[in-house]
């Protein structure tokens, strides 16, 4: 009596186990693995489905759009009559879109997922789960029309690139010998209606050969990438050799001031803390400056050549190859990316041109520094300062004092340590001290860009 009582009830637990799990009464879910807004050409998608009553029964993934239906996936899932055992709690289907194969033209979509599980709800067709989903079929690649013309470059030069672009690109610009260079919308630098405008500064670095690749790249949002090559012309730069001597008397004066920087476990004597400032504090001071220097102001704020500093002489020239020398040995090389200038103590340090003050402070060798945006990427920068009379932010104009000169940083004598920079790369100063360089290769392109924007409209 009492076991078939107890196999009753067991019976009846079983079936309302049964029950329960087949009158399971949550819809699936449905997860996008990418949160999708655009199919490009071809776009991979990934769909998770799951339920964890009665486990899936079917999948379909559909794409819609104007009347015309394409099946992405579907999948059937074995659905066991009682229990969970066999059944499919979560499944990810993975595919590829290809919207010409499949018969569909670009712009406005619908994906469409629907999900049912193997409850006997709904009259035994289960609990279903949608999801539809707007996107935009872009299969084009953006188009790149170049304006600019004539892309001479030497070796530690600077240049212009002007082009126009066919659509929104939130990464675009020119690559040169690898190193991208950001472009920005130039309309308001031309007359014309010009929103597809867009303008870039680009440089290339004081060690680069001729037979380097240079190219204009767009991106847009749908991830279609487009390039399109660059005629140019590239002539070797020449550069001078320098020899740096080292004294105990400078080592000593110096050396102090980077203390607080240097590592416990350099080595004590003061060449060997010198050589750690000298390489690895100015590759760390180069990576700060570049922080300044990484974002630019989408307009054109300065005019004509740029200043040096009034009354001053050449100490050491734009990528001078550096033979540092302490008694008798060398102990390190580098190469200088500037033009130190040196007139009298404490000198006034004058604005070379009008634009926005990025920043000024500290930065470990060049000591006391102020950056200033000249607008697509364009910077100058003042070094070795003894005073800074801007603030971050200001805007000033062509000869506006700035500073003044001094010995902070590793500045062996009073001097203006003065650099131009577009974007994170050094580029000579002597050419942006040149009206008519400046005429040729920036003033004479915008011109140029301009009369093809006419004559394209």
């Amino acid at each position: 009596m009492v076991f078939g009582g107890l196999v009753l009830l067991a019976v009846v637990g079983l079936i309302g186990w049964m029950l329960f799990v087949k009158l399971d009464g949550g819809p699936p879910r449905i997860a996008l693995a990418d949160d999708l807004a655009f199919i490009r050409a071809d776009q991979p998608l990934a769909v998770t489905v799951s339920d964890s009553g009665s486990g899936l029964a079917r999948v379909d993934i559909r794409l819609e759009k104007a009347g015309r239906i394409a099946t992405l996936a579907e999948k059937a899932f074995p659905t066991p009559l009682v229990g969970r055992s066999g059944a499919v709690a979560e499944e990810t289907l993975q595919t590829t879109i290809s919207p010409r194969q499949l018969g569909l033209t670009d712009g406005r979509a619908t994906l469409k997922i629907s999900a049912t599980d193997a409850s006997w709800r709904q009259w035994f067709s289960g609990n279903e789960a949608t999801l539809e989903k707007s996107v935009l079929i872009d299969t084009r690649a953006p188009d790149i029309r170049v304006l600019s013309k004539d892309h001479n470059l030497v070796s530690g030069g600077a240049g212009l690139v002007i082009y126009t672009l066919s659509e929104s690109c939130p990464e675009h610009g020119v690559s040169v010998d690898g190193h991208r260079y950001p472009g920005q919308p130039a309309g308001a630098v031309f007359d014309s209606d010009a929103s597809s405008v867009h303008l870039s500064f680009i440089a290339l670095g004081y060690d680069k050969d001729p037979g380097i690749g240079m190219h204009v790249f767009a991106k847009d949002a749908a991830g279609n990438e487009a390039r399109t090559g660059l005629p140019h012309y590239v002539r070797k730069g020449k550069f001078q050799d320098d020899v740096i001597v080292i004294s105990d008397r400078f080592l000593q004066w110096k050396m102090p001031e980077f203390e607080a920087m240097i590592p416990a476990s350099v080595d004590p004597s003061p060449p060997e803390r010198f050589i750690w400032v000298n390489r690895h504090l100015r590759r760390a001071s180069y990576v700060e400056l570049t922080r300044h220097t990484r974002t630019s102001d989408p307009a054109l704020h300065w005019e004509g050549d740029f200043l040096r500093l009034p009354g001053s002489a050449r100490q050491a020239g734009f990528a001078d190859h550096r033979e540092y020398r302490y008694k008798e040995t060398v102990i390190d090389r580098q190469d200088h990316m500037g033009i130190d200038l040196a007139s009298f103590k404490r000198a006034e340090a004058p604005a070379a041109n009008h634009g926005r003050v990025a920043f000024t402070g500290d930065i470990g060798i060049y000591g006391d520094t102020v950056v200033i945006d000249h607008g697509f990427g364009l910077f100058s920068t003042y070094s070795h300062l003894s005073l800074i009379s801007v603030a971050e932010g200001e805007m000033v104009r062509k000869g506006d004092v700035i500073g003044r000169t001094g010995v902070t940083g590793m500045a062996g004598g009073d001097h203006l340590h003065f650099g131009m920079m577009v974007r994170d790369t050094f580029v000579n100063p002597v050419e942006w001290w040149d009206g008519a360089w400046i005429q040729n290769n920036v003033l004479n392109k915008i011109a140029d860009a301009e009369s093809e924007l006419q004559y394209l409209n």
